[in-house]
C-alpha cells in the first residue's frame, strides 16, 4: 500500500477512535482549537461557527505557499518536501495515541482486548514504518 493509503488509513482511524470515546492523540487540543467537540457521548458540534473551515484554508494556503516557495528555492518540484512534515505529524500522533489507548486497554482488565489492541497497533504501525521507508528511501 502506498504512503498516502497508509495516512488517511491512520488518521481515519484515530477520528473514528476518537468519537467512540478512546484517548488519542486527536483528543483535547486539536479538535478544541478547532471548535469539535468529539467525545464519546455528545459528538455535536457547531461546524459552520467552528473555525473548521478557517483552519482547513489555513492549511490549504500554507500548502501552497509552501510549494511555491520550495519550487522557486530548488528550481524543481519535489513531493517529498512536502509531505515529509505532514507524514511526521500524523506518525506523531499516532505513537502518541498508542500508549494512551493500551493503557486505557489494560485498564478493562481483560488479556485478551490487550494483546489484540497490541497485535492491531503493532501490525499497522509497522505497515507504516516500512511503507515511509519504501517512499523516502527510494521508490
Amino acid at each position: 500500500m502506498k504512503l498516502g493509503g497508509w495516512a488517511v488509513m491512520l488518521t481515519v482511524m484515530l477520528i473514528i477512535m476518537n468519537l467512540m470515546g478512546l484517548p488519542t492523540g486527536l483528543s483535547g487540543d486539536i479538535l478544541d482549537k478547532v471548535g469539535l467537540s468529539m467525545d464519546g457521548e455528545d459528538s455535536s458540534s457547531d461546524v459552520e461557527g467552528s473555525y473548521l473551515w478557517i483552519t482547513i484554508l489555513a492549511i490549504f494556503t500554507t500548502a501552497v505557499t509552501a510549494g511555491i516557495v520550495i519550487g522557486a528555492i530548488t528550481k524543481s518540484y519535489d513531493v517529498s518536501l512536502i509531505l515529509a512534515p505532514i507524514v511526521g505529524i500524523i506518525g506523531g500522533i499516532w505513537i502518541g495515541s498508542f500508549p494512551a489507548i493500551i493503557n486505557h486497554v489494560w485498564g478493562l482488565k481483560i488479556w485478551w482486548m490487550s494483546a489484540i489492541t497490541i497485535v492491531i497497533f503493532g501490525g499497522l504501525s509497522v505497515g507504516f514504518a516500512f511503507s515511509c521507508l519504501d517512499y523516502f528511501a527510494g521508490r
